[in-house]
């Protein structure tokens, strides 16, 4: 019983965490595409910041950002 319920914890809180990371797309003025992980910040020197999926950290001015959307 107790490798039952250690079991079915450790299944709810790997859906609980996958089910967290929101991903979205960055589009840019001149055409590149960014995936990030989580929402992107917008930072007080009006930059967009934000990490991709393989763990990189960006930083893009806003004017050149033409969209932000939730995938």
């Amino acid at each position: 019983m107790k490798r039952h319920l250690t079991l079915t914890s450790v299944c709810l809180l790997a859906i609980l965490v996958v089910g967290c990371s929101t991903t979205y797309t960055v589009r840019t003025m001149d055409g590149r595409e960014y995936h990030s992980v989580g929402k992107p910040d917008l930072t007080d020197d009006k930059y967009i910041k934000f990490e991709t999926k393989d763990g990189r950290e960006v930083l893009i001015k806003q004017q050149e950002v033409s969209s932000i959307s939730e995938d």
